[in-house]
């Protein structure tokens, strides 16, 4: 059974054996002993809401063709990957509202596939949380 981890504004659903903490606002999800991690950073815009335009001005390393349309539980957004000389890196930037989530998962080159079906899993369960703790 998979259990939450979750933000203020965002919860997903952990794959078996997977371990997630906090570094620096940035959530780090890997299996002990696996291949790679899920990092997740989280950014608000102020007055107004995200759009698909935003999450394409903010690829960098590709193509914005090479993005492609990708849905989680309420997040929406596009997914690409990458490889560099030693590293395969997949990258999704999803919206919700205000919050845009940039979720990256990095392995080996030779490790791409052996984790791929756990870390896509998670993604997809990205779900928005629409309540948010008060700030006394």
């Amino acid at each position: 059974m998979s259990s939450p981890f979750e933000a203020a504004r965002w919860s997903l659903e952990l794959p078996k054996r997977w371990l997630g903490e906090w570094e620096n606002d940035i959530a780090v999800i890997y299996a002990p002993g696996g291949m790679g991690a899920l990092q997740i950073s989280e950014y608000q815009k102020l007055e107004t809401e995200i759009t698909d335009e935003d999450l394409l001005e903010s690829i960098e390393e590709v193509p914005q063709d090479q993005a492609t349309p990708f849905s989680a539980k309420g997040f929406v957004g596009f997914h690409y990957c990458y490889s560099d000389d030693a590293t395969h890196w997949k990258i999704w930037l999803l919206r919700d509202a205000d919050i845009m989530l940039f979720v990256t998962y990095n392995c080996n080159v030779a490790d791409a596939k052996v984790e791929e079906q756990e870390v896509i899993r998670a993604v997809r369960s990205i779900t928005p949380r629409k309540t948010c703790p008060s700030r006394g």
